[in-house]
C-alpha cells in the first residue's frame, strides 16, 4: 500500500533546486572563515545559534567584510533562502531567511535555496517528524552529532501539486498561529502567577495579613518586632570532602548541593558521603529541619528546609531555627521573599555570592509564634491555587508540543487534506 496519497512523489531534496546539488551548500572550513574574521557591523553571518524551528534569531549577530563576503560568497545565503544546521544541537532544524540582508552561513549550516517546490511547504517538511526520524537515523557522532552534505542532499521531499502545497501551508499556519495565541497566553499566565507569588509573600511579610494595627515607628503590626536571622536560628555552613578521593564518597550520609534544593522539603540528594567524608571536611550533619538558603552564583536565594539529617556544601548557609521564636516554614518563606534582595547584595565580584555575616545581620520581622502559624495557612492556601495553575500550563505546553508534532505528521503523510488528495 503506498504510504502517501495518489499524486504525491517522493523525491530527493536536491532535485527540488533549478541548480541541483550547487543550490545546497554548507558553510566554509574553519580556516576559510575564523573567528578573526568577525567584525561588529559589515555583513551578517548566521550560526546555529541563530536558527530556531522556523524562525531566524537575530540577536548577537557576527559581521564581516564586504571583501570576505566576496571571496566566500559561494557560502552565501538571500532572503527566502531556507538554513539548516547540520551539526550538533539543535540538529536538522530549519528556517527561512527573512528580514535580514544578504551573508554568510557557518560550517555547521547548510543553505537550501528551492525553485521546484514552495518554499514554507518544504521548510515546514524539513521540520516535520517524517524528516526528523530519518536525520536522526542518517546521523553521526556522539559528542557533536552531525549529518552530511550529501545526506542532506538525498533527503526524501514529498511533493504534491503546487495548489495542494499552498493549502496545506495555509491550514498548518491556520493551527499553528492559534496554537502560539494560545502558548502565548499560558506563558503570560505563568508570568502573572510568579508576580502574584512575588506580592503575596511581600504581602505576607509586611504584616498585611494581620489584624493589629500597624505601629507607626516600627512599620510592623503591634506585638510584632524586627530581628535578626541570626536572632532566631543558629547559622552555619558546610564542606566539600577532596573530591579527587573517590573513596570519601556513595556512603550513606546525603550531601546536599545548591542544586538539590527545591524550595521545600528535601528528601533526597544526588550524591552522598560516609562517615571517612565527613570526619576529613568540613562538612557538618545538620538536624531535621534546617533551614537552607544558597549564598553562591547564579543561584543565590535558592532555599529548602532538611527532611533528615543531612550534610551540605559550603555554599548553602543553614539555620538551625530556634523554635521557641520562629518556625521552620516561617523562616522559609521568608528567605523566599527576600530572594531579589539576595542577589542584589551579592553583585559585583566574578562569581556573585553572599556571606554567612551578610545572612546572619539580614532583618526579619517577627511576629508571635501563633500568628506566624496563620500566615503560613494562608500563604499556602494561595500557593495550593498557584500550583495547581503552574502544573495545568506545563501540562498545556507539553501538549501543544505533542500537537504541533501531530499536525506536521499528518500534513506530510497526507492526512491533513485527504479530502482534497482523494478528489
Amino acid at each position: 500500500m503506498n504510504e502517501f496519497p495518489t499524486g504525491w512523489e517522493v523525491q530527493p531534496l536536491a532535485n527540488l533546486c533549478s541548480d541541483g546539488r550547487n543550490s545546497i551548500v554548507d558553510g566554509p572550513f574553519g580556516s576559510n572563515l575564523k573567528r578573526s574574521d568577525y567584525l561588529t557591523s559589515g555583513i551578517p553571518v548566521l550560526k546555529i545559534q541563530n536558527i530556531k524551528e522556523n524562525a531566524i534569531i537575530l540577536k548577537k549577530m557576527d559581521y564581516v567584510s564586504k571583501e570576505k563576503f566576496q571571496e566566500l560568497e559561494r557560502h552565501s545565503f538571500a532572503e527566502g533562502d531556507i538554513v539548516m544546521t547540520k551539526l550538533g544541537d539543535p540538529l536538522g532544524v530549519s528556517a527561512i531567511v527573512k528580514d535580514i540582508p544578504d551573508g554568510l552561513i557557518v560550517a555547521d549550516l547548510v543553505r537550501i535555496r528551492p525553485t521546484k517546490i514552495v518554499t514554507k511547504f518544504l521548510c515546514y517538511q524539513l521540520n516535520s517528524p517524517r524528516i526528523q526520524k530519518h536525520i536522526n537515523e542518517l546521523q553521526k557522532g556522539t559528542t557533536r552529532p552531525r549529518v552530511n552534505l550529501s545526506m542532506i542532499r538525498e533527503l526524501p521531499i514529498v511533493t504534491p501539486q503546487i495548489e495542494e502545497q499552498y493549502q496545506i501551508v495555509e491550514i498548518l499556519e491556520d493551527y499553528l498561529s492559534r496554537l502560539d495565541a494560545a502558548i502565548s497566553d499560558v506563558k503570560q499566565a505563568v508570568v502573572k502567577a510568579a508576580q502574584f507569588r512575588r506580592s503575596l509573600l511581600q504581602a505576607a511579610f509586611s504584616g498585611k495579613f494581620s489584624e493589629n494595627q500597624i505601629n507607626a515607628s516600627t512599620k510592623l503590626p503591634k506585638d510584632w518586632k524586627w530581628r535578626t536571622l541570626n536572632d532566631v536560628a543558629r547559622w552555619g555552613s558546610g564542606g566539600t570532602p577532596k573530591s579527587s578521593d573517590k573513596s570519601l564518597y556513595g556512603g550513606d550520609i546525603p550531601w546536599i548541593v545548591i542544586g538539590d534544593l527545591t524550595e521545600g522539603l528535601v528528601n533526597e540528594t544526588a550524591q552522598t558521603i560516609n562517615q571517612k567524608g565527613l570526619d576529613s571536611s568540613s562538612a557538618k550533619l545538620m538536624p531535621p529541619g534546617t533551614v537552607m538558603v544558597a549564598m553562591y552564583g547564579a543561584s543565590i536565594g535558592r532555599t529548602g528546609i532538611m527532611a533528615k539529617a543531612m550534610t551540605t556544601n559550603q555554599a548553602i548557609a543553614c539555620g538551625m531555627i530556634n523554635e521557641s521564636i520562629m518556625t521552620k516554614e516561617y523562616l522559609l518563606y521568608y528567605l523566599q521573599s527576600q530572594k531579589q534582595d539576595f542577589i542584589n547584595a551579592g553583585k559585583g565580584g566574578a562569581q556573585p555570592n553572599i556571606s554567612q555575616g551578610v545572612i546572619k545581620n539580614w532583618k526579619i520581622p517577627v511576629p508571635p509564634v501563633c500568628e506566624q502559624a496563620l500566615i503560613i495557612q494562608r500563604i499556602e492556601e494561595q500557593l495550593s491555587h498557584l500550583e495547581h495553575s503552574s502544573k495545568v500550563a506545563i501540562e498545556i505546553e507539553l501538549s501543544s508540543k505533542s500537537f504541533r508534532r501531530s499536525l506536521l505528521q499528518a500534513a506530510f503523510t497526507g492526512n491533513l487534506t485527504r479530502d482534497v488528495a482523494n478528489v
